[in-house]
């Protein structure tokens, strides 16, 4: 018996590319988010508990802050052909780097995916920051099920960062 190998990958695409630092008080305007990688040979032959998926990089020095929407192609769901499984648990969390003082890191955050658009916002912002954000690095982690029972293939899932500004 042939045992296969299951593997995933996450894509990510980068917008908005920039200058890589933020200072805040140096025209002009920094709002970035780039991504630090893409992941390869993730192992759906068991369950994945808080894989990290995909990695972003984030520098602004937007005085009015930012939000940023991650759009998932296959609306969270990791997909080869017209099989396909859910992530579950989709987070967001805060690795290293500077975040604008006064806004609120993502610890944990649930990330919710629209359905429909394949849409998941984080906003930060609640107040205007007092300071740039610079090389804040965030991560999305995401649960799935056991998928042993599936026929081998190439599963993927891309997800497309976009800064904006303001809250």
């Amino acid at each position: 018996m042939i045992k296969s190998i299951k593997t995933g990958l996450v894509m990510v695409a980068t917008l908005c590319i920039a200058p890589s630092r933020a200072a805040w008080t140096d025209p002009p305007l920094v709002n970035t988010i780039q991504s630090a990688t893409a992941n390869l040979g993730l192992n759906f032959g068991s369950p994945g508990i808080r894989q990290q998926i995909a990695l972003f990089v984030v520098n602004s020095n937007d005085s009015t802050g930012f939000h940023v929407t991650f759009t998932f192609t296959n609306k969270g769901f990791f997909k080869v052909g017209a099989r396909q499984f859910a992530m579950s648990n989709i987070v967001l969390s805060s690795v290293s780097g500077t975040l604008g003082a006064g806004l609120a890191a993502p610890a944990d955050m649930a990330l919710s995916v629209n359905p429909g658009t394949g849409v998941a916002t984080w906003n930060p912002t609640s107040v205007p920051p007092t300071s740039a954000t610079d090389n804040y690095l965030i991560a999305i982690y995401a649960d799935w099920a056991d998928q042993s029972a599936r026929l081998a293939g190439f599963y993927q899932e891309t997800i497309t960062a976009t800064i904006v500004s303001g809250p």
